[in-house]
């Protein structure tokens, strides 16, 4: 069984336990609030993503390890799609 991706509310509510918003790190990350938004629900940036787990500190893959892989590196939608067949398989 594969690990799934932190909920995006888990995300936010983590942030806001933090003190800081979305937005906050939005600006942090010289990005718009919504590629931060989008960031939780998709693989739109992974300079949003970096920033989210930097502040979080928790690494990439464990945030969502759907979309990297165990040494943290970003993985291509067809390698995401094929580790997910594999693992339903």
């Amino acid at each position: 069984m594969t690990p799934q991706d932190i909920d995006p509310e888990r995300i936010k509510y983590e942030i806001r336990l933090r003190g800081k918003t979305l937005a906050d790190l939005a600006k942090i990350a010289g990005v718009s609030r919504q590629t931060m938004s989008i960031a939780l629900h998709a693989r739109a940036s992974a300079k949003a993503e970096a920033v989210i787990a930097e502040f979080l500190q928790l690494p990439l893959n464990q945030i969502w390890p759907s979309r990297y892989d165990d040494a943290g590196r970003r993985m291509s939608v067809v390698e995401a799609r094929a580790v997910a067949r594999r693992v339903a398989a």
